[in-house]
């Protein structure tokens, strides 16, 4: 009988181990934007080993990245901001698996673009993108041609004073950080109507407030000065700081939930300092620091700001689903109601019927919602959620 528990233990190990695997995968890589050397550098995802430059600087014209995002075409997004004169500002394209130079999908001065940093893709896949200058706001641009719509949201409106990162939200509406004024303002997600400061100024001891993700609990994470502050994500309560300045973190600024479910937060600081500029990771659930990922260095890594892991093919992506929920080792009935929504998804996406599969995604997330703490313990459950979300937001314009 002493050895049943750490039989049950060691069990408990492997299969954790093994769904955190099929889901991460084994060919992750994570892209890294370099402030100083101006550069976009490849990381392995699963040790933070560097794999090489992935955008050379000035590729392009491009002068100091702020931002990057992976665009419905596959291809990354980066918002190219003043550096030097002879830099080419706006919103610059490059090929998404080899990082060769594509185009400058908004120049500068479209729509009176000046000086952007945060950028997104839209539920109507449109491109969002926030200026600092004169025309200060988020505008709004084509997203398969990159001509521009509108200002979605006009300088000012609610307050906005220095619009840095953006999100939409499960809820559809977008979400912007304001850097000089500590909040996160929340605007219509279809006509960029003022809908109130969703995080006042302040709450919970937030300042210069930058990046900004929507986590697997459904809860919003905003990077601020010394911390990660976790909000509500239905009524923007503060709940609280997911990660202190903990692990040497100062000035957080990018945020993202990686395959493994863990987060991963650079620091940018604002007064240099050497020690606390890397990659760091910390536990998805609980916010613990695990380890530096990415030392400041590694690799030629100075200064980091954007962070994006690169997606795999959407087929692929859930194969790995199916592959996971297999090694769950659930009930047979209960397996299959898993299983169901992701095998219906994938027939969609091949039938090219992509608005069912994205339905059927968003009922697999609820199903793994309905049974987390149950049948699936809340680490495994989120891997699950962040995967299948990263699956549904690729379906949105594809």
């Amino acid at each position: 009988m002493t050895f049943r528990r750490p039989y049950a233990f060691v069990a408990l190990v492997i299969w954790a181990t093994a769904i955190l695997v099929s889901i991460s995968g084994c060919a992750t890589r994570l892209l890294v934007v370099s402030g100083y050397t101006r550069a976009i550098h490849r990381y392995n995802g699963s040790t933070g080993a560097p794999l090489g430059i992935f955008v050379p600087a000035g590729s392009g014209g491009l002068g100091l990245p702020w931002e990057m995002v992976f665009g419905p075409d596959g291809k990354v997004y980066v918002t190219s901001t003043t550096a030097f004169s002879a830099d080419t500002l706006g919103v610059l394209r490059y090929d998404g698996r080899t990082g060769v130079f594509v185009d400058v999908f908004v120049p500068s001065g479209s729509g009176g673009l000046s000086n952007p940093t945060g950028l997104t893709f839209g539920p109507d896949c449109s491109l969002y993108v926030t200026s600092r200058d004169t025309h200060g706001g988020v505008l709004r641009y084509q997203g398969s041609t990159g001509a521009f719509v509108d200002a979605f949201v006009p300088s000012g409106s609610g307050g906005l004073d220095f619009p840095n990162s953006l999100v939409f939200g499960p809820d559809g509406n977008l979400y912007v950080t304001d850097f000089a004024k500590g909040q996160v303002l929340r605007y219509h997600g279809e006509t960029g109507a003022f809908l109130g400061a969703f995080v006042p100024a302040g709450s919970g001891g937030l300042d210069n407030a930058s990046g900004l993700v929507f986590g697997p609990d459904g809860n919003l994470y905003v990077a601020g000065r010394k911390a990660v502050l976790r909000y509500d994500g239905n009524n923007g309560a503060f709940i609280d700081a997911f990660v202190p300045e903990s692990g040497g973190l100062k000035d957080a600024y990018g945020l993202v939930f990686g395959p493994d479910g863990d987060l991963y937060v650079t620091s940018a600081p604002i007064f240099f300092d050497p020690a606390a500029a890397a990659v760091r990771r910390y536990d998805g659930n609980t916010g613990a620091f695990i380890e530096v990922f990415v030392p400041m260095g590694s690799g030629g890594l100075y200064l980091p700001l954007s962070l994006a892991f690169i997606p795999r093919p959407v087929t692929k992506q859930i194969d790995t689903l199916l592959v996971a929920v297999e090694k769950l080792r659930l009930p047979a009935d209960i397996e299959k109601a898993f299983k169901n929504p992701l095998q219906n998804a994938r027939a969609a996406i091949v039938a090219g019927s992509l608005l069912p599969a994205r339905n059927q995604i968003g009922s697999f997330t609820d199903t793994v919602r309905a049974n987390t703490g149950n049948l699936i313990p809340v680490p495994q459950a989120n891997r699950l959620v962040i995967a299948a979300n990263a699956i549904r937001d690729r379906l949105r314009c594809s």
